[in-house]
């Protein structure tokens, strides 16, 4: 995900071990088989997965007020034959929270619930 100023969006993704061992179990980490895998299969009952997106932000104001992270190397994105690529380049920038979700298995509840809780004013 990229956001208007071409700087990534980046993720934070965390697993309780029941929903990793379902990633596992199943190649969810290859592209191909992701792609391929069955949309009807359950997910495990009572896993759990929390996801944080972080962005590149200014030096003051804006959503920098909110949880940030600190300083460091960031990517920079180029768009290439019509894609967005990484490129050889990094900038120093500042990254903040500007979201968090929660994704959970229920009994009973074949799709994940899920809840997105968005950083701003």
């Amino acid at each position: 995900m990229v956001d208007l100023q071409q700087s990534p969006i980046c993720y934070s993704i965390r697993s309780d071990p029941k929903f990793g061992n379902f990633i596992e179990v199943n190649s969810l980490l290859d592209p191909s088989k992701l792609r391929a895998f069955d949309p009807n299969k359950p997910f495990p009952v009572r896993s759990l997965t929390l996801m944080a997106a972080w962005k590149v932000v200014a030096a003051r104001g804006g959503c920098f007020d909110l949880l940030h992270a600190g300083s460091g190397d960031r990517a920079l994105l180029i768009t290439k034959n019509g894609k967005i690529t990484i490129s050889d380049g990094k900038k120093n920038a500042k990254a903040a929270l500007v979201g968090f979700h929660i994704a959970g298995v229920a009994e009973n509840h074949p799709e994940m619930i899920w809840d997105t809780l968005v950083a701003g004013p």
